[in-house]
């Protein structure tokens, strides 16, 4: 089959406004070849392949037009009295139009032993282009928000795999089992002028996965004061610095104003990458974490037995990092008037009586808050997402009754059972929450957890 698409979005100016988007597709059942019949086992095999390119207009209403505000922040004094006011808040981009998405589908449909087990694979390669992004432009221009453009090409190409298969099939019992399992692998093509764009903790660079976590690694704590002074300077107490090559030369103060003003024993202990001396941001920091799972799944069974049915759905998650934002805010020691977590109490207060909590110290002069690995934790998981039980009423028990017709079923549901995981936030499940924008996705900063629910209820049909 082919189609081709013309789709038009007012979101766009009139010179971008009209996409044309054609797809092509076929299949291939071999199972109803000739050189299939002796093969009873197989009872269905079908070989999939496509091609297509969609259009996306998923940015916000009329980004091809300037905006003007007025307000508040727009009026002025005049004549000694305040006068109401209007500015250019956003520049019109009458060059904005479509997103497109190129993608390219493999499949395989297997069914086996009279579709009592049934297999689909498919793997896909999807390439992104004119990404639907916002952009900052310069000061210079005068506006105030951050107007969209199509900025650089991202792809993504992974696997996907289904399996349903009929266990036990009986006059009075029954169970079946769903399956799937997908893996995905991002990396950023091209940007404009292939510039990095920070978002907090996270970056998009070209040739990385969009989203990484970025920032510095650690590397311990300082346990003592010749630990300080042989390490490369992050805030110890400097006498100097040479002029000709940069580098510091330490005071070796160990005294109470150095511990409150300075690096000290008992702060953390970042990594040098490039080894100039100098612990920085230009230099030092690093990919800490992926936002992308390695892959996810889903797990459903389901049993009947007579008038009873019993379903039980799992999913995971598998190899994704988590920056813990809120766990900066409960284990930080310079805001004295707030709750911690109790894992400060196993802070450093001396060498050797702590390898990762640092020490407590209200000016904070190492930087110990800054973007590093100390916040990124594995959010890997595994959660009892539903249990529903449900007994249905004989029909001859209904008819006995004087509704010949009718129904009744009573159930229970729980929702959101149990959660596996080693992550220490709230819910470890943040980072799919928060998918909607890529560039910011495997923040935790509080974000409110699925709550846990338990539900009965009674259908009655007449």
């Amino acid at each position: 089959t082919a189609t081709v698409r013309r789709d038009g979005s007012s979101r766009f100016g009139l010179e971008q406004r009209w996409g044309t988007f054609p797809a092509v597709s076929a299949g291939w059942r071999i199972s109803e070849e000739s050189f299939m019949g002796a093969i009873n086992q197989i009872s269905n095999l079908k070989f999939r392949a496509g091609w297509g390119i969609s259009g996306s207009d998923n940015t916000g209403l009329y980004q091809w037009n300037s905006r003007v505000g007025s307000g508040g922040d727009q009026e002025y004094v005049f004549n000694g009295g305040v006068v109401p006011g209007a500015i250019l808040t956003r520049l019109a981009n009458e060059f904005l139009g479509w997103e497109e998405i190129e993608m390219i589908n493999l499949g395989l449909d297997v069914g086996l032993f009279d579709q009592r087990l049934e297999v689909t694979i498919d793997y896909f390669d999807k390439t992104t282009n004119g990404l639907l992004l916002a952009f900052a432009p310069a000061y210079e221009v005068g506006a105030l928000d951050n107007p969209s453009g199509n900025l650089g090409e991202i792809n993504n190409k992974g696997i996907e795999m289904a399996i349903h298969s009929v266990n036990i099939s009986t006059p009075d019992f029954n169970w079946t089992t769903d399956f799937n399992i997908s893996s995905v692998r991002n990396r950023v093509i091209s940007l404009p002028e292939n510039a990095d764009r920070f978002n907090g903790p996270n970056i998009t660079r070209v040739g990385e996965e969009i989203g990484s976590l970025f920032g510095f690694k650690t590397d311990g704590l300082f346990q003592n004061w010749d630990a300080v002074y042989n390490h490369s300077y992050q805030n110890q107490s400097v006498a100097e610095f040479d002029e000709d090559t940069g580098l510091p030369t330490y005071t070796g103060n160990t005294d109470v104003p150095t511990k409150a003003n300075n690096t000290a024993p008992g702060d953390i202990r970042y990594v040098d990458i490039n080894n100039d001396g100098f612990v920085d941001g230009e230099n030092d920091r690093v990919l800490i974490g992926s936002t992308i799972p390695d892959f996810i799944w889903g797990l459903n069974n389901n049993f009947n037995y007579k008038g009873f049915n019993l379903s039980i759905l799992l999913q995971g998650v598998q190899g994704v990092d988590l920056y813990n934002g809120l766990r900066i805010r409960q284990e930080r020691t310079n805001a004295s008037f707030s709750n911690k977590r109790a894992t400060i109490m196993d802070r450093w207060q001396g060498e050797g009586t702590s390898t990762t909590f640092p020490r407590a110290v209200f000016s904070d002069p190492n930087a110990n808050e800054r973007t590093s690995d100390r916040w990124v934790e594995d959010g890997s998981f595994v959660r009892v997402k539903n249990v529903r039980l449900s007994y249905q009423l004989p029909r001859n028990l209904m008819q006995s009754i004087g509704i010949p017709n009718g129904g009744l079923n009573i159930y229970a549901v729980g929702t959101n059972l149990l959660t596996l995981t080693k992550y220490s936030g709230f819910d470890p499940e943040v980072g799919l929450r928060n998918g909607g924008n890529p560039e910011t996705a495997g923040v935790d900063s509080g974000v409110y957890p699925l709550t846990r629910q338990y539900t009965l209820g009674l259908q009655v049909q007449f």
